[in-house]
C-alpha cells in the first residue's frame, strides 16, 4: 500500500441521486502509467490499450464532445480504504477504466476550457471539478484488469496487437493459459490462439497482424493448417489480395 494521501470520500448530490454514481473529485484520480517495456517490476494491472491508440484526432473529438454534451458515460474507479471498508478513510483513488475521457476532461480542465451546461457556458475547471463515476472498493489487480478487458471489449475493443502484447505479459509474469482466461474473463482457447500467433505464424503474416493488415479471424484460420502448409498459404493469400 502506498504512503497515505489527503482524499475526501465520494458524496452523492441531490441532482445526482438518481445516477447512483457518486462524485468524484477530478483530480483525485489517478492514472496507472505503463511501465518501461522489460520492466521486471510492472504492475499487473495497468490499461491494456497503448498509448499510441489515443490519436490526436480522437481525442480532439471526445474533448469537444465533452464541452459541449458533457460526461454520458461515467468512467469505473477503484478506492482503496485504510480499513478494507467502504466508509473507511480512503487512501487513494485509482481508474479502471475510461482512459480516453479522463484524459480528456483533465485537458479541458487544464486548458479551462468554456463547456457548454443547462446553466450556460461555464469554465471546466467549474463544470468538471467532480465528475460521477462507478466504483469498486478496494479491489485487487486481477480484478480491476478483468474489468478493464471487459469494458474495453463492450464499448471500442483492444487492437489485435494489444492483445498478444497482454497475453504475453500476462505468460511473463508466470499465469499459465487456463490463469489468464479466468484473470481476462475470456476462455482458454482465446488465450492459447493469442498466445500462439507470434510462434506459429509465419514472420511476415504476425507483423501484418500486429499492423493490423491481418484479421484475427484470417489469423487463426491459418493456425488450423499443419505449420509448413502455412508460408504458402500466406503467399497466396497475399497474392489475391494484390490482384
Amino acid at each position: 500500500m502506498t504512503a497515505k494521501t489527503k482524499a475526501s470520500k465520494p458524496t452523492k448530490t441531490k441532482e445526482r441521486s438518481e445516477d447512483q454514481y457518486p462524485l468524484i473529485e477530478l483530480a483525485q484520480i489517478k492514472i496507472v502509467e505503463r511501465p518501461a517495456d522489460g520492466d521486471a517490476e510492472e504492475p499487473l494491472f495497468f490499461n491494456p490499450r497503448s498509448m499510441e491508440s489515443f490519436t490526436p484526432d480522437e481525442m480532439a473529438e471526445l474533448k469537444s464532445s465533452l464541452a459541449q454534451d458533457g460526461l454520458q458515460q461515467p468512467p469505473i474507479v477503484r478506492i482503496f480504504t485504510a480499513d478494507g471498508k467502504r466508509d473507511g478513510e480512503v487512501l487513494k483513488i485509482e481508474l479502471v477504466a475510461g482512459e480516453r475521457r479522463l484524459r480528456s476532461l483533465q485537458s479541458l480542465v487544464d486548458e479551462d476550457a468554456p463547456c457548454q451546461t443547462d446553466d450556460g457556458e461555464k469554465p471546466a475547471s467549474q463544470v468538471f471539478a467532480q465528475i460521477p463515476c462507478k466504483v469498486y472498493y478496494n479491489i485487487d489487480d486481477a480484478r480491476a484488469l478483468r474489468i478493464a478487458f471487459i469494458e474495453n471489449g463492450q464499448h471500442k475493443s483492444l487492437t489485435t496487437k494489444e492483445e498478444i502484447a497482454l497475453v504475453e505479459r500476462l505468460t511473463k509474469r508466470g499465469l499459465k493459459q487456463d490463469e489468464i482466461s479466468v484473470v481476462l474473463g475470456t476462455n482458454v482457447t482465446w488465450v492459447s490462439q493469442t498466445s500462439n500467433f507470434r510462434e506459429e505464424l509465419p514472420p511476415d503474416a504476425f507483423q501484418r497482424l500486429l499492423d493490423g493488415k491481418l484479421s484475427r479471424h484470417v489469423a487463426v484460420k491459418m493456425l488450423s493448417y499443419h505449420k509448413e502448409d502455412r508460408q504458402n498459404l500466406f503467399t497466396e493469400m497475399v497474392k489475391v489480395e494484390k490482384e
